[in-house]
């Protein structure tokens, strides 16, 4: 079964994807951000995006007041950018992979995905009791320490979600 969940947030929008025969999960953002991460590439900065992501089982029984069990988190990220020897825009991805592009449009297709995730941790074949809850961060510039000081101020070039939730099998 596929499901499939569109959330918008401030002129930004989420897609959330989840194949429950191969325990798998997508997320595609949409972003107001997308011309500022190629401008922010062409001056020979990086961008970065974080896809957070709870599995959790929902409580039964006599201590379900005491709120769902976390089951996983995960926050793979992947980081773009441009490399001008090349003329190539380069993701890497979090898995390792190193994806090239030479169109700009397909390479922010691509780096705002997360495609086919794979979910673990659920014990059982039924999977009404488990929900996901992903949110979505993008820095279009990626800071590099001393400066990551700064990334607990809000600036213009990052875009948070907010948390959304997606039930597994409905």
């Amino acid at each position: 079964m596929l499901i499939i969940v569109p959330v918008f947030t401030q002129n930004d929008t989420v897609r959330i994807q989840i194949n429950t025969t191969t325990d798998t999960l997508s997320v595609f953002f949409i972003s107001r951000n997308a011309g500022r991460v190629l401008y922010v590439l062409n001056d020979g900065l990086e961008s970065q995006i974080f896809f957070y992501i709870r599995l959790y089982k929902k409580a039964e029984g006599f201590f379900a007041f005491l709120g769902d069990h976390l089951v996983a988190e995960y926050s793979p990220q992947c980081v773009g950018y441009r490399d001008f020897f090349d003329d190539d825009y380069v993701i890497e991805n979090y898995d390792g992979k190193i994806l090239r592009f030479k169109n700009p449009d397909k390479f922010v297709k691509e780096l705002f995905s997360l495609r086919d995730f794979r979910l673990r941790g659920m014990e059982e074949a039924d999977h009404s009791r488990y929900y996901v809850m992903v949110m979505v961060q993008l820095d279009s510039v990626k800071l590099v320490p001393p400066f990551t000081i700064l990334s607990l101020l809000p600036f213009e070039g990052r875009s948070v979600t907010p948390w959304i939730k997606q039930e597994l099998v409905k």
